[in-house]
């Protein structure tokens, strides 16, 4: 700083009032920025603090979504696998109403009323016929 004084006092008198007059502007700009220098660094402190913990909600927020998509999922099966078995259900029924609608009737034959097996042996037949494979 004493450089600046020695080469201040060899400039003329008119100089040096203009010279004092950019000196003194410049001085308060660069000492203003100084001072805020310290208060961007902790505006950027907090920001990467607001970022930080925008992150970890993010991530939160994330799983929990995740959760939801997969218990959505689940139940989207489950309400498809229900629907499926209604429409075998359905179908099932639309066979045997098919079936009964279109049966014809007839009266047995003397030969029948009398060798026709008893319904305890008709009905283990039909079970042992009507098994998966």
């Amino acid at each position: 700083m004493g450089w600046l004084l020695k080469m201040l006092k060899k400039l003329p008198d008119g100089l040096l009032e203009w010279a004092l007059l950019g000196f003194v502007p410049l001085t308060c700009f660069f000492t203003g920025y100084a001072c805020g220098e310290g208060s961007r660094q902790s505006e950027i402190d907090l920001l990467r603090k607001d970022l930080s913990a925008s992150r970890v909600a993010a991530d939160a927020w994330k799983l929990t979504a995740d959760q939801a998509r997969a218990g959505q999922t689940a139940l989207a099966e489950q309400a498809q696998a229900c629907l499926d078995r209604e429409a075998a259900a359905q179908a099932d029924a639309d066979q045997w109403r098919a079936i009964l609608t279109e049966m014809q009737t007839r009266d047995l034959s003397d030969a029948e009323k009398t060798g026709v097996p008893d319904d305890a042996t008709r009905r283990a037949l039909l079970e042992s016929l009507d098994r998966p494979l």
